[in-house]
């Protein structure tokens, strides 16, 4: 199964709905262009996780091993390659940009992760996006299938933005405001204006104070071929695998075995995939909030944060 993450925004029909509840015509949009528009990239160096002292006995730990080959990377893109064997964690594994880890298959590298009672995510992707208050303000409205944004801004080609709206008449639950938006990457810049990859899918009127925030995305960043189980209970927010203000990122061949908030959760990210993977399993179910495989999302407030 193939899962494609344009940005995120999800809507769910019931079939038995479907003759009650429809979508209206000017609320609905085409999804060509969902998920990685270029093929996942192969990536020259591989570093075996072994070389750095890590060990697949389930006992040892292998947070410093794993920095340690990042380290050596020196910034450029590669594979952290962790063959067959069981790895303990205690603390979150984190991604950054053209960075594959790889395992030798599901059934046989396997990642414990026990986070103790911490509101952790296991494993994170995690970009930064500009304060609100550093938002650059269109200078006109905006309408749907629009795709230049008039605003006097730097942004360059290829930069990342988030459009977000004052959107109190959208949003009738107080833990989402904050959520009605698009993502885009910058096209160009053009005098007052700038081009987007992709048609503005709401109209965006002037008086509801729409304005851009520039985000810093990790990249073409994966994960394959590996299991993850999670140890530690009763953690509500923490996912097994976070990608927030990611971008062209994915999972291929991953499996997760019990999970508190979800399994995989994807914020405010564009055009990552998700394919043959397998998830299962949770601590518990319900009670606001739990045991989901797949969470895709624009926007969700939380404190704190975890890490």
């Amino acid at each position: 199964m193939r899962i494609f993450i344009l940005f995120a925004f999800a809507f769910f029909l019931s079939p038995s709905l479907s003759k009650t509840q429809s979508l209206l015509p000017e609320r609905r949009s085409d999804w060509p262009s969902a998920g990685r528009q270029t093929p996942i990239p192969e990536y020259n160096t591989v570093l075996n996780i072994l070389d750095f002292g890590g060990s697949g006995d389930s006992a040892t730990l292998n947070e410093i091993p794993f920095q340690q080959a990042v380290g050596a990377l020196q910034g450029h893109s590669g594979v952290i390659y962790f063959p067959a064997g069981k790895y303990l964690f205690h603390n979150p594994v984190h991604l950054r940009d053209s960075l594959i880890i790889r395992g030798e298959g599901a059934n046989l590298t396997t990642f414990y992760f026990d986070l103790g009672s911490a509101q952790q995510n296991c494993i994170i992707s995690r970009g930064v996006i500009e304060h609100d208050s550093n938002a650059i303000l269109l200078t006109q409205s905006a309408l749907r299938g629009d795709t230049l944004l008039y605003a006097e801004t730097d942004f360059k080609p290829s930069d990342f933005v988030r459009l977000q709206f004052d959107d109190t008449d959208l949003i009738y639950s107080d833990w989402a405001l904050g959520s009605a938006g698009q993502l885009f990457d910058v096209l160009a810049k053009e005098q007052d204006k700038i081009r987007v990859n992709h048609p503005l899918r709401l109209d965006c009127d002037w008086a509801l104070h729409p304005r851009l925030r520039k985000i810093e995305p990790v990249d073409d960043a994966g994960l394959e071929c590996l299991k993850i189980k999670r140890l530690d209970a009763n953690v509500p927010i923490g996912s097994n695998i976070l990608f927030e203000y990611s971008r062209r990122c994915w999972l291929v061949g991953v499996e997760s075995e019990v999970c508190n908030f979800a399994h995989f959760t994807f914020d405010c990210s564009t055009h990552c995939e998700v394919y043959g993977c397998y998830a299962h399993d949770a601590f518990a179910y319900g009670g606001g909030g739990q045991a989901y495989r797949t969470c895709v999302r624009i926007h969700f407030k939380r404190q704190p944060r975890p890490e």
